[in-house]
């Protein structure tokens, strides 16, 4: 059997929808699971052990490159990269306008949606042909797994615990050469991910460092501070400043090496739910 999973964005909602494609596998001995996805976050899936295949959707190029050559030229290679495998089911976890343009393309037997009283953007309903309301009230991550348990009507109880990804052995060497740094020889270390797009979670920094030295004060703790681009790099540096023997910011890293440095410390200190959910 074949099936295709269309969930595309964003960081948080796609770590929380991995489960679906775990569950999937450990129901069907005889499975392959392909996954349309932004192409920023491709490396999340295509090292995610129970997913055999990732189909790249750059929408925002092609949005803003509309008029471009290159833009349509991308769009095509991406539908037939689509279109090149027949599927028996489709399941549609992101509930939108861009995602129906998945569905339309795509080669399925049956596409699963959303109903409309739990789908995002109402027009979505009309790229599926089997539709399941689920409870909305519930965490994300139980609201994706719903939609296919419904689907195979399944009630029995899904084990949801959290999967590493994989990194390659220099991956890993990197990630102890960064654990063995003199700064971080510390009886508890923190990851800090201090940043967030969305402004009404970001921190201030005097708050957060007095937190952060609050904690110094009652436990031998050194922090690793996390960024994503040169912006939030300053703000890091500041915190470092701050603690010079005790911290360090970490280079810039690839999604599945930052979940494995994750689950190589003590504690987790996050602004965002993206990195909770990648615990």
């Amino acid at each position: 059997m074949k099936v295709l999973i269309v969930k595309t964005s964003s960081l948080g909602d796609i770590i929380q929808s991995l489960n679906t494609a775990k569950y999937l596998k450990n129901k069907f001995k005889d499975i392959e699971i392909h996954w349309v996805i932004e192409k920023e976050y491709f490396p999340l899936i295509s090292t995610y052990p129970y997913i055999d295949g990732a189909i790249i959707f750059d929408m925002k190029f092609y949005k803003k490159n509309f008029l471009s050559y290159s833009a349509w030229k991308q769009f095509f290679i991406f539908l037939k990269n689509l279109r090149k495998n027949r599927y028996d089911l489709l399941f549609d976890m992101q509930g939108n306008i861009k995602s129906s343009i998945v569905n339309f393309f795509a080669i399925s037997q049956k596409k699963i949606g959303f109903g409309y009283n739990s789908v995002r953007e109402w027009p979505n309903i009309f790229s599926t042909n089997f539709h399941i309301n689920i409870e909305t009230n519930i965490n994300m991550g139980l609201q994706y797994t719903s939609l296919i348990k419904n689907y195979f009507q399944d009630k029995n109880y899904f084990d949801s615990k959290k999967v590493l990804l994989k990194i390659s052995d220099i991956e890993i060497l990197k990630i102890s050469q960064i654990l063995e740094h003199k700064n971080l020889q510390t009886t508890f270390k923190m990851m800090i991910c201090p940043h967030s797009i969305w402004e009404n979670k970001k921190m201030d920094i005097k708050a957060l460092i007095s937190f952060l030295n609050l904690i110094k004060k009652s436990f031998d703790f050194s922090f690793l501070i996390i960024y994503g681009n040169e912006n939030e790099k300053i703000f890091s540096d500041k915190i470092y400043e701050n603690f010079k023997n005790s911290s360090l910011v970490i280079e810039k890293l690839n999604i599945p090496s930052w979940q494995n440095l994750m689950n190589r410390v003590d504690l987790v200190f996050s602004m965002d739910s993206a990195a909770l959910h990648l615990c």
